[in-house]
């Protein structure tokens, strides 16, 4: 029980803070009256987006850095489980670029989080968990639930 509530805990307080702020009067909805329960975005509410070569280059070295760090981990998490990561493999190098590119997501679009819930946009906006989610799915999707795919016996 004690793991459970440790888990629950955010979502707790996030039920029980407004419970307890509406007695206090805390609580003001009158300004969610005025909206539509439906909306669409607007795409580039705050104007085109413009591309510097400063902001690019520098992007560049983070991604260089990123991708580094990541094959290295992989690479080193393979020799740790006695499983060397086999790079050649199509599919694995698929799992690997589609997940950098998620997982680059919060760096280069700061804002595409903010529309998710508080905690929500934490989590994501890491990039780490961004990349990881997908690369697990990826994974699932081509090595497991692939044709011709035998998994290895322990």
């Amino acid at each position: 029980m004690r793991g459970f509530l440790q888990r629950i805990s955010i979502l707790l307080g996030l039920l029980v803070g407004p419970l307890a702020a509406i007695p206090l009067a805390e609580v003001d909805l009158h300004a969610l009256s005025s909206l539509p329960v439906f909306e669409l975005p607007h795409p580039f509410a705050f104007g085109a987006p413009r591309f510097e070569a400063a902001s690019i280059i520098s992007m560049l070295v983070v991604m260089v850095v990123s991708m580094t760090e990541s094959t290295a981990d992989m690479i080193a998490l393979g020799e740790v489980v006695e499983r060397p990561v086999d790079l050649n493999a199509g599919s694995n190098a698929i799992i690997v670029a589609v997940s950098l590119a998620f997982g680059i997501f919060p760096i280069a679009f700061p804002g595409f989080y903010h529309a998710f819930p508080e905690q929500v946009a934490t989590v994501l906006s890491s990039g780490i968990s961004a990349g990881w989610l997908l690369a697990i799915t990826l994974n699932l999707l081509f090595n497991h639930l692939g044709k011709g795919r035998e998994v290895p016996q322990a």
